[in-house]
């Protein structure tokens, strides 16, 4: 006689330590846009928090995952903020863009290509990346649901 025996096995990657499975839930209600530091003075200096320290600290802290585990390589620290013109005058540039002049556009020398006028998209600035809005999770959420937000 043979004895038969069958063995069952069944596992879960390190996601359920972020979506509520065997963790990666908040016990109470969090913002994570803004860092709150406070002054021996009493006052309090709020600042925003760059996207990329906001995915890192989830996952370290709050999924237990160890900063050298996790890697962020398609997400910059800055992003391009886009610049409207506000003069109610036109902007005339040079065709290097080296020079420019605000004139009617019947002053503008001729080599003065490049016009903009009010509200014109006219270039852009770096700027840190942060989060566009309110980043805050009532107690019971859960860290995808924080990431889920963030795309």
């Amino acid at each position: 006689m043979t004895n038969k025996a069958s063995i069952s096995i069944s596992g879960q990657d390190k996601m359920t330590l972020l979506n509520g499975v065997a963790g990666g839930t908040l016990s109470a209600l969090t913002n994570f846009d803004t860092s709150y530091t406070y002054k021996e003075d009493g006052s309090i200096i709020q600042e925003k928090v760059k996207i990329i320290n906001i995915i890192k600290e989830v996952v370290n802290h709050l999924g237990k995952e160890p900063l050298t585990n996790i890697f962020i390589n398609d997400l910059e620290d800055t992003a391009r903020k886009l610049i409207k013109y506000s003069g109610t005058t036109p902007i005339h540039f040079s065709e290097d863009y080296s020079s420019f002049i605000i004139c009617n556009d019947t002053e503008k020398p001729n080599n003065f290509i490049y016009t903009f006028y009010q509200n014109d998209d006219i270039g852009y600035i770096e700027t840190d990346f942060y989060y566009p809005s309110d980043l805050t999770f009532e107690a019971g959420s859960t860290l995808t649901q924080v990431l889920d937000k963030i795309c």
